[in-house]
């Protein structure tokens, strides 16, 4: 699925701390032993939890607008293309079928469109990621609460691997997307 998702950080990992100076210690940390740069790391706080922040905490947790811009357009015409192309091996194996042969074009527009349209529903899939909307919705309800979140965004699983191994020894709470 890397190839379909045009992020540089396809993966989230986040942790929760209770004090901002515990979230700001856990960060710099974190940065200095797995090697991220700071545009990976943001810091989310209460305020960023509001409603008249919400711009500011989408842009935190997912800096990458353009990397989902084209992992939308990139998933679709892929993932449409070859549901497609299954409707039709699928078609091209029911020709014997006295249904499909009778009426074989009727057959191919039907098989072709739903194969479309599950390869379809399939990158929308690709595209929201359910899994880093669980995680969204949960550390948003962290901040709320009045904790800090950091929020890490490796580009690699060796730094994926490396942040949540730094993240163990500050924080009984860390959080990994796909």
């Amino acid at each position: 699925m890397n190839w379909l998702v045009q992020e540089n950080s396809s993966t989230k990992v986040a942790s929760v701390f209770l004090t901002e100076a515990a979230a700001h210690e856990a960060a710099m940390g974190v940065m200095n032993s797995a090697g991220l740069s700071e545009s990976q790391v943001n810091i989310l706080g209460p305020a960023d939890a509001q409603r008249s922040r919400l711009d500011a905490f989408g842009e935190k947790v997912q800096p990458e607008s353009r990397g989902i811009l084209r992992t939308f357009v990139r998933s679709h015409l892929v993932l449409g293309a070859v549901g497609g192309l299954l409707g039709v091996i699928v078609w091209w194996a029911l020709m014997s079928h006295p249904l499909v042969a009778s009426t074989p074009l009727m057959a191919l527009v039907a098989l072709a469109g739903f194969g479309v349209t599950f390869g379809m529903l399939g990158a929308g899939l690709v595209t929201l990621r359910p899994d880093q909307s669980i995680l969204f919705v949960e550390l948003r309800s962290r901040l709320r609460a009045g904790q800090w979140g950091v929020i890490f965004h490796p580009i690699d699983a060796a730094q994926t691997e490396a942040v949540r191994n730094a993240l163990r020894v500050r924080s009984a709470e860390v959080h990994t997307t796909l």
